[in-house]
């Protein structure tokens, strides 16, 4: 059904077994042309490693944020993603600039349904989260609190980034406060 597949506000009734495609959707709306599918392939391959990359990232964050080499490795890593999105950007600035100076729900929805801007998405998400939880970590050495505090606020920011950070800060103002109180 053409409509269906124009429609991304269509896709939000994920309930409808008619929405249901077992193929990976870059795949499906996409003409038979090689360089097209090769595309498809491209940008599938792209997200598998935004999304399975960051794990070894994650774990020098969490049990060695004292070590320099550690975190310059870290720091390397968001440098790549950083220049990976950068290249996605580029290109299509001109199709992302109006979007972005009038803001309007189904053009963008459009653009983030595309296969850029979901895989755009997902490597601005996986970069924001892991400089969250680098920030973290930092931030949390400085304050001297204990792994255990780290392990706990870490793990939600690598689920859900800004959740995590928003009960990281409710809890580094209350501890913050308790100290202020404890001196007086």
């Amino acid at each position: 059904n053409k409509t269906r597949l124009d429609n991304p506000l269509h896709a939000l009734s994920r309930n409808d077994p008619r929405n249901f495609n077992p193929q990976p959707r870059c795949c499906v709306a996409l003409p038979v042309a090689d360089r097209q599918r090769s595309t498809c392939q491209n940008m599938e391959s792209l997200f598998t490693f935004l999304s399975y990359s960051p794990g070894p990232f994650w774990l020098l964050i969490l049990f060695l944020p004292k070590n320099r080499t550690a975190m310059l490795v870290v720091d390397c890593f968001l440098i790549l993603l950083s220049a990976i999105f950068a290249f996605q950007t580029v290109p299509v600035l001109q199709e992302l600039l109006p979007l972005i100076a009038k803001p309007e729900f189904v053009p963008i929805s459009e653009f983030l349904g595309s296969d850029r801007g979901i895989v755009g998405s997902w490597n601005h998400m996986i970069l924001g989260d892991l400089w969250i939880g680098r920030w973290v970590a930092h931030d949390s050495l400085q304050s001297k609190y204990p792994l255990l505090i780290r392990v706990v606020f870490i793990i939600p920011i690598l689920l859900f980034g800004p959740l995590g950070l928003f009960c990281y800060f409710i809890f580094r103002i209350i501890s913050r406060r308790r100290v202020a109180l404890t001196e007086v």
